[in-house]
């Protein structure tokens, strides 16, 4: 039940799989697949930061596999991925807090826990001299929705860059830590969309907090305390260039919408205050949000979230918009800040 090591290190690459990760359009990549020719695909994705540098290549009977699996709702490697450290060797201790950053970076790509699993440590020749056992963490066997483009060529390069420096500094990695693990829980397929709601808020406003009071001092701890909920993700979202504006297509949250509730922050902490607070008022309003609009207001939550962790960790390129009926693809846009640069 516990996790344990086999061998010890120094090496020099390490080498992980990931679980039901999705599709995405990376790099092209040839290889043979059971000696027929050499194949061509889009299926790589490389980062890279000071740190280090890492690889992820989908396996080519994954398509298939993940076939099976979903008919069985279970689990099946998609990925396999290589950390090369830019010292030129990993220690053992080094690779465990590598493989912690890794799972959180894997699961905002995802919205979803997916690895790393079955962790190698590999020296020069490839041969593995270091093996990690643990009771790894997987919770949607299904895909999960992310805001992770699938038909628009992926580069996370400044997003990566970004991630990896957040984690080492002291005053961002607890707070990267609990709004992506947050957003994990939120995002699950089989959270009512209430928990989704209330989730996503604090992620939203810790977000906020350490963004505009601790990171860059906008405000004053004193004048942001007295600043409404609504009021500090608006705060977020005017700070990184999101509209607050509810989009056209989440037209049932129109009718949510009041003089304090005029836009997406105050809809929210609208609804997320009809379900915290018991007072028969709130209550009442509770009862007039049917499922549909609760559905919407936790995909713009969500979405707010997705957006907030991104800009945070600079990621310049596209995003998947949640809660829009279409073509696949069609939901695919760059990041507001990048439109404005």
């Amino acid at each position: 039940m516990g996790e344990f090591s086999v061998e010890q290190g120094p090496f020099e690459a390490l080498r992980f799989c990931l679980a039901n990760f999705p599709d995405y359009c990376g790099e092209p990549v040839r290889y043979e697949l059971k000696g027929s020719a050499a194949m061509g695909t889009t299926e790589r994705l490389e980062t890279s930061t000071d740190s280090g540098s890492c690889q992820l290549d989908k396996i080519p009977e994954a398509k298939e596999l993940a076939k099976s699996a979903r008919l069985g709702a279970g689990f099946v490697i998609t990925h396999v991925g290589l950390w090369a450290p830019a010292a030129g060797f990993l220690s053992a201790q080094e690779a465990e807090s590598t493989l912690n950053m890794l799972h959180l970076w894997f699961g905002l790509l995802c919205g979803t826990w997916a690895g790393p699993l079955f962790p190698q440590g590999l020296d020069a020749e490839g041969e593995f001299v270091w093996r990690q056992f643990a009771p790894w963490t997987l919770r949607e066997s299904r895909p999960a929705s992310t805001w992770l483009p699938s038909r628009t060529r992926l580069d996370l390069s400044a997003a990566f860059r970004g991630f990896v420096q957040k984690w080492h500094d002291p005053k961002w990695n607890e707070p990267l830590r609990l709004s992506v693990s947050w957003y994990v829980e939120a995002n699950s397929r089989g959270i009512a969309n209430e928990s989704r709601i209330i989730l996503a808020q604090a992620s939203l406003e810790l977000l906020s907090w350490v963004l505009l009071v601790e990171a860059e001092p906008l405000h004053s701890h004193r004048d942001f305390d007295k600043i409404t909920a609504a009021g500090k993700i608006r705060a977020l979202l005017h700070h990184i260039r999101v509209s607050t504006i509810i989009p056209d297509h989440l037209r049932q949250l129109d009718s949510v919408r009041d003089n304090d509730a005029f836009d997406g922050p105050g809809v929210i902490t609208k609804i997320r205050n009809g379900l915290v607070h018991s007072t028969e008022k709130k209550r009442r309003t509770i009862e007039k949000v049917d499922g549909l609009q609760r559905w919407e207001c936790s995909e713009l939550a969500l979405q707010y979230l997705e957006l907030a962790i991104l800009a945070i960790c600079g990621h310049d390129g596209h995003y998947a918009r949640r809660g829009r009926r279409g073509y696949k693809g069609d939901n695919e846009a760059l990041v507001p800040w990048s439109l404005e640069n």
